[in-house]
């Protein structure tokens, strides 16, 4: 039986048993105490020993584990495209990508917040309620239904069918091909072909021409020139 020294002086990968619990040999320095007393004293003392190494991917192979390995962090690292073959994922808490494709439909239980910007390449459709906390731009908005709101600002036109204004609408211009209708207006200048009103009041009214069938003032009616192809009157004082 060949010694420790013998073992120890012996070229090659061989290692052997160094007093009574200590493996050694080229490159490797070892207590082998717990292994020796799990394995009632195998190996015995001075024999002969080969040392193999295993690493992690040998040990744990090319799959992808849902667990933590310790020191082998590559085992929880997904480096190719995954393919669910129809499968869906769902109760995902946090999900994070740099960029997210969607062919057909988007659904979202809860909220969708949305830190930067939002780019919708065809329409977006929203079957409740649409809410912003500051600013919402739009080249073109068009709207089937009633829109309400606390304060509108419009740099170019409004068209719509109808427009329900229960407070002040300011306008630099306002066009409307139909009638409008106001439990009061207030105009600084108004120019109109026709206008049609059961009662006008006015601190002055003038006009090229005015056509009325029927003229009632219930005070004094002055006038510097008039001309009347026919006048009927029930009184008349200081008439010429």
């Amino acid at each position: 039986m060949l010694s420790a020294a013998a073992l120890l002086e012996a070229a090659g990968p061989r290692v052997g048993l160094a007093g009574a619990s200590r493996l050694s040999g080229p490159t490797v320095d070892a207590d082998l105490a717990a292994f020796r007393a799990a394995f009632a004293g195998a190996p015995a003392e001075g024999a002969l020993a080969a040392l193999r190494r295993f690493d992690h991917g040998s040990v744990y192979g090319d799959a992808l584990y849902r667990v933590a390995i310790p020191g082998f962090a590559e085992a929880n690292r997904m480096e190719a495209d995954l393919d669910m073959a129809g499968h869906a994922i769902e109760g995902a808490g946090t999900i994070e990508a740099a960029r997210l494709e969607v062919e057909t439909d988007l659904s979202a239980g809860g909220d969708l917040a949305v830190t930067g910007d939002l780019v919708v390449g065809r329409a977006v459709r929203a079957s409740g309620t649409v809410e912003a906390g500051e600013s919402m731009r739009a080249s073109a908005a068009r709207i089937s239904g009633p829109a309400s709101a606390g304060s509108m600002t419009v740099s170019g036109a409004v068209r719509a069918q109808t427009v329900e204004a229960a407070n002040r609408v300011d306008a630099g211009s306002i066009g409307a091909a139909g009638a409008v209708a106001a439990g009061s207006a207030r105009l600084g200048g108004l120019d109109a072909r026709s206008v049609t009103a059961r009662t006008m009041t006015a601190d002055s009214v003038a006009a090229v021409s005015v056509t009325a069938r029927r003229v009632q003032a219930g005070t004094r009616l002055d006038a510097d020139n008039a001309a009347f192809s026919r006048l009927v009157v029930g009184r008349c004082q200081g008439c010429r």
